[in-house]
């Protein structure tokens, strides 16, 4: 039994575990396996802790040569899937940075010029995603290559800094009395930056993944 386990869809993530069966004594002469498509499944007793499994699975018969032997060996493999149900995957890995950001996003409804209390929540805003994304990855083994979650999660962190890079422009135009330009810089970005962030956050979820997040939920289910 085995599988390669790729975490790039993390926390969306599923595996396909291949199983493998081959007598080490009988050859192709005397023992052939075949693959009963339907009878073949998984048991609606099995477990995994959680994870769900698909009741269906896959398999095919191959002829196994060895060098050494004079005849092959039947080998019949079949193939179970496991997964993380999306709904349950969304709520216990992105919710909470998404309303982390969204409590930073407070601060496009403050007044232009109050810059000690818009710099005190975008920067808190930013500690806290940074905070929340090494909780969530602390869960994996450590990989050399971006999941969702490192690219959700970075996506955040862009959209975080340009809210702060705002108001410290802010504090600027205030403190140089340009009063003009920091109310016009204020109307621009009230809704724009919000907007980009959810349009990212939209296109992440939708795009993101290595499946369609439409074929997931169709595959997988709620």
């Amino acid at each position: 039994m085995g599988a390669n386990v790729l975490l790039t869809d993390f926390p969306f993530d599923y595996h396909l575990l291949n199983m493998q069966m081959e007598d080490k004594i009988l050859g192709a002469d005397k023992l052939v396996y075949e693959f009963d498509r339907e009878t073949s499944g998984v048991d609606k007793y099995a477990v995994v802790s959680g994870w769900q499994v698909e009741e269906e699975v896959t398999g095919e018969v191959v002829v196994h040569d060895y060098p050494i032997y004079s005849v092959p060996y039947s080998r019949l493999i079949f193939n179970v899937q496991i997964y993380h149900p999306w709904f349950s995957s969304f709520m216990k890995g992105l919710f909470a940075a998404i309303v982390i950001v969204m409590v930073g996003m407070l601060s496009f409804l403050m007044k232009y010029d109050e810059i000690g209390e818009r710099l005190a929540l975008t920067s808190s805003t930013l500690v806290g995603a940074i905070l929340y994304h090494l909780t969530l990855t602390s869960s994996i083994p450590p990989v050399g290559y971006m999941t969702f979650a490192d690219k959700f999660m970075l996506s955040n962190y862009v959209i975080v800094f340009f809210a702060l890079a705002v108001t410290v422009r802010l504090m600027l135009y205030v403190n140089a009395e340009e009063k003009e330009k920091a109310l016009r810089l204020h109307n621009l970005t009230r809704w724009s930056i919000p907007g980009l962030w959810i349009l990212l956050t939209v296109y992440l979820i939708v795009f993101g993944m290595s499946i369609p997040l439409w074929e997931y939920i169709h595959r997988f289910g709620f």
